[in-house]
């Protein structure tokens, strides 16, 4: 895909897509293959707001995009813009504070009642 034509693909998307939180069906995925990093890129799939999230952090190193249909939208995004998918998750460090559900709240106060 020519520059000018990605350029103005990507602020269509960015308008299209922005604040989209997308139906009970709407989904998002990463795909990282073997083969994608031996030719330096990395695919992301999405058909909600994430995709204009992608084109205002990553615009300039989004290589491709395909459109599949009712929004749903492939980049091919230049793996000097992934960290990783290990950075995806939160780490479980020992010593943090665990979070306190609200759920126990009322049970909590019950017992309390009660006693």
């Amino acid at each position: 895909m020519k520059q000018k034509q990605l350029e103005k693909k990507l602020k269509k998307i960015s308008e299209s897509h922005k604040g989209l939180g997308g139906g009970p069906d709407s989904e998002s995925y990463l795909h990282d293959a073997k083969v994608d990093r031996e030719d330096g890129c990395v695919w992301v799939c999405t058909d909600n707001n994430l995709a204009a999230k992608l084109v205002k952090r990553c615009g300039k190193d989004i290589v491709d995009i395909l459109d599949r249909g009712e929004g749903f939208l492939e980049f091919k995004i230049r793996r000097s813009s992934f960290r990783g998918i290990e950075y995806a998750f939160k780490t479980n460090s020992e010593g943090k504070k665990k979070v306190n559900p609200t759920w126990l709240w009322d049970k909590k106060e019950k017992t309390n009642e009660q006693s």
